[in-house]
């Protein structure tokens, strides 16, 4: 099927043949399940993005029941999200210009932002780099609906959603983050442990 007929009116992905769907579970206390759905579904952009794909969340703009008629899904789940897979063209036109800029896309907060007073020059190197790289995570409308804090001995995610502003699970997001999180880690050769927390406490890492 081509992705432009799922997308609707929105126009700006076409002509691509493949795609992914990212679910989760449809209750809204099961925050864990789409978490994990945003780990699994990050995991999969990066990986297709290192054999040359290209790749983008997209939460919204697209035709659920179009996507629904191809694939099948518990009764208990929901499509949070789909990526296409292909090949991106060179040039971008005057409204995908537009489009891009608008989504601020290449826009991040700082790291001052999103971490508490407690990180400093004294802070763990491997909480540093786990850090900067769930700076770099996509988000929907590029909210970053995250924050960071440490005790010392253990780096704490913590949720800053607002879900009247979530067209989609709020908890996505962060499990996309979560996986940028652990990458950042693994770069400094830390295996760290997880304890899952109850939000706004997403989750506890320690080495």
């Amino acid at each position: 099927m081509k992705f432009q007929k799922i997308i609707g009116s929105y126009g700006l992905i076409t002509g691509a043949s493949s795609y992914a769907i990212i679910t989760g579970k449809t209750s809204k206390d099961n925050f864990k399940a789409n978490i994990h759905a945003g780990v699994v579904g990050e995991g999969l952009i990066l990986e297709a993005t290192s054999l040359g794909l290209n790749t983008c969340w997209m939460g919204g703009f697209f035709d659920r029941k179009e996507v629904q008629s191809e694939v099948e899904i518990e009764e208990d789940e929901e499509i949070l999200a789909i990526t296409p897979l292909g090949n991106a063209k060179d040039s971008l036109t005057i409204t995908e210009r537009l489009a891009k800029l608008a989504s601020g896309s290449r826009k991040r907060k700082s790291l001052s932002e999103l971490c508490d007073e407690d990180f400093s020059d004294k802070t763990k190197r491997w909480m540093k780099r786990a850090v900067k790289l769930a700076r770099l995570a996509p988000s929907a409308m590029n909210r970053q609906p995250w924050r960071f804090g440490t005790n010392g001995e253990e780096l704490i995610f913590r949720s800053a959603i607002q879900k009247n502003k979530q067209s989609v699970s709020p908890y996505l997001d962060c499990g996309i983050a979560l996986l940028h999180l652990l990458v950042g880690a693994g770069i400094e050769g830390v295996d760290v442990k997880i304890e899952y927390g109850v939000p706004p406490v997403i989750a506890t890492f320690y080495s």
